[in-house]
This record gives structure tokens, sequence and C-alpha cells, in this order.
């Protein structure tokens, strides 16, 4: 068996094969063979040769990152075939470098990741008037032109096209580069803002600022002041909800909320109890619950609640928690007759039914 690599390298092996007490031998090569860089070393055939490759296996494995390896083989029609090692790791590899006539090991040559390409000044100015200079996190809301960071969406820091980035805060930048705001949440802030809605500005259960009468000058027979507010004592109107919809039945309403809740909690278990390690942030539960669905579940038919419950219901039984109850024959939440079941018995004893719409 001949084994070709670099100085280094011979050296690396040499020492490699004197803790398994196997003889090998530097050999100078002919001028066809040798290189510049390239040097050799002879192990003899048989049992040296069966111990060397399994040696050769471990060492790979040892130095995956730093070095890679081709053997040639003599194929079923006598020609020399150089095929490249792929994994290391493989049980058989040792059986297979065994039967090389040549070895040759490489060193693995270091990938730099794409440097970072910053969106231009006109660009920027698109982003920032997007997201009307203003945080798109429906839990930060962060405002200011300063404030704000370019994201790639897809993690590919050269990709500097519109639909790839989204303005952020720093803080949110930082979360979102690191995963803690997963990136079907950022998507959706995309989808949002592309469509005219602000995740944070235009959400509905967030309080109205009061409005204030500029400065009034001049002739007033009025009410005048130097500062003047305004307000506004009308009947508060709810928003009406679409007939057939989800969200007018309250059974259909109560159970979709009930395993959307029920997703949160097994989320929750599967990182406290099992040791999950993917980042999860409970207020953004409903947006990805909305983002695999592809609608707001209270916005549904009710001719879509199947749907619906059936997407919810996948979900659970997906995280790790879920999981192990499925493995352990345990049910991970109850059927909707059950529930409407126990909402009569609730309200038999005068308990009020949850009746509460997701943040999306």
């Amino acid at each position: 068996m001949l084994i070709l690599g670099s100085n280094d390298i011979r050296d690396e092996l040499i020492a490699e094969f004197a803790t398994h007490r196997i003889i090998a031998t530097p050999l100078v090569l002919s001028a066809e063979q040798a290189s510049l860089t390239t040097v050799g070393i002879l192990i003899e055939p048989g049992l040296q040769s069966a111990y060397a490759a399994k040696a050769i296996a471990v060492w790979l494995v040892k130095y995956k990152s730093k070095r890679s390896a081709l053997y040639t083989i003599t194929n079923s029609f006598g020609k020399r075939e150089e095929i490249s090692v792929i994994d290391p790791s493989l049980p058989e590899l040792p059986f297979i470098l065994a039967q090389a006539t040549e070895i040759t090991i490489l060193k693995r040559k270091r990938v730099r990741s794409p440097k970072r390409i910053n969106p231009p000044a006109r660009l920027r100015t698109k982003l920032i008037d997007e997201v009307r200079s203003v945080c798109p996190n429906p839990n930060c809301g962060k405002s200011g032109v300063t404030y704000l960071q370019a994201h790639h969406i897809d993690g590919e820091r050269s990709a500097t096209t519109d639909d790839n980035l989204l303005m952020l805060c720093e803080n949110c930048h930082g979360e979102a580069d690191k995963h803690l705001i997963s990136r079907d949440t950022v998507v959706f802030w995309k989808r949002l803002v592309r469509q005219g809605l602000h995740p944070y500005l235009d959400d509905p259960k967030r309080k109205i600022e009061k409005a204030t009468a500029p400065v009034v000058d001049g002739n007033n027979y009025g009410h005048a002041a130097q500062r003047m507010s305004v307000h506004y004592h009308g009947v508060k109107r709810k928003p009406v909800a679409n007939p057939g919809t989800i969200e007018t039945s309250p059974p259909h309403r109560a159970y979709v909320y009930y395993l959307g809740q029920k997703y949160i909690e097994w989320r929750k278990k599967g990182i406290t109890e099992i040791g999950d390690e993917r980042p999860f942030n409970p207020a953004a539960a409903w947006s990805v619950i909305q983002n695999e669905l592809g609608f707001a579940p209270y916005k549904a038919l009710l001719e879509s609640f199947e749907t619906v419950q059936e997407v919810i219901k996948a979900m659970i039984d997906r995280t790790p928690f879920g999981s192990y109850n499925t493995a352990n024959n345990k049910r991970n939440y109850h059927t909707f007759d059950e529930h409407k079941a126990k909402m009569v018995r609730r309200r038999s004893k005068g308990a009020e039914t949850p009746n509460k719409i997701d943040p999306s």
C-alpha cells in the first residue's frame, strides 16, 4: 500500500502508525509520482496494510475538518479508479481502504463565509419606509431610523435584495440571527409589511394615542388653549365578525384556542422536561400557527374547522413532548366532542367559557 501526502501529513501519519506498531517506510517517489509537495509512505501488504487502513480511518475521523482522502482501486475491468472518501465515519471504510493500492491524503481548504453586503442607500430608504421607521416586532416597536438594521431573512449575508431584507432594531436583529425569533416569523412580518400592514403599528389591540390639537392662533370664538386634548365620547363599537366563521361559534372558537394553548404548553414542556434546545417564543406561537395554516384560524369558515384542528393537532404531535407522549401511548389533547361536554359542565357550574382571540 502506498500512501501519498505532504511532508507534514507524512509526519503525522508516521507518528500515528508508531502508536499502533505499524511498520511504515518513507519512500522516495519517482518523477511521475512526485511533486514539490508530495512524499510517500510504503506499507507492507498483508496484516500491516489492514492495520494501517484501520489507523487511517480512525485518523480521518479525528481530523475530518482538516483532512480528506482519495483511494485508488483496480476495478473489475482492470482499470485504476480513484474514489473520494465522503464519510470517514463509515464502519466499512477500513475494509475498503485495505483493498486500495494507493491512498492520497489531502488538506481541506477552508471555506470562508460570504462577506456581508449592506444594502445601498436607495434600497435602505425603501426598506425603512416599508416598516414606517418602526421595528415590526409586535413585542418591540422601537422607532427611529438610527436604531434599524437590515436583516437578511434567509441567513445569506451576500444576498442583498428587497425580498431578502427586513429592517429590525438592533436587539431583534440579534435575536433573529441567533434564531430566537424563528425565520418563519420574520417571513410572516415581511409578508405583512409588503401588504401595507405593520405587525406593531396596525395591531388592533394596541391602544390608540390621544389626539392633541395644534396651537391655536388668532381669533377663536370656541375653546382656545395653548395645548388642547380632544376626547371622543362616542359609543365604542366592537369589530363585527364575519358570519359563518369559526370566531362566531363559541364551541369551535374555544376548541381552537384550547389547541393553540396546548401547543404552547407542549413546546415549553419540551424545553423544561426533555431538553429541547430549539428557541421558542410563546408570544409568536399564534403567528407560527397562522403561517402553518396560511390563514388566521379564527377567520376561517366553519367548513374548514376540520382542517384547522388537524393542522394544529399535527403541530402538537410533532413537538418533542408530544412525540414522547405518543411513544408512551398517552394522549396529547382531547377531542372536540369531549371539549364541548366540558364546556357544558363548566357552564352548569357557573364558570366562564374561554373567549380569547389569537393575537394575529
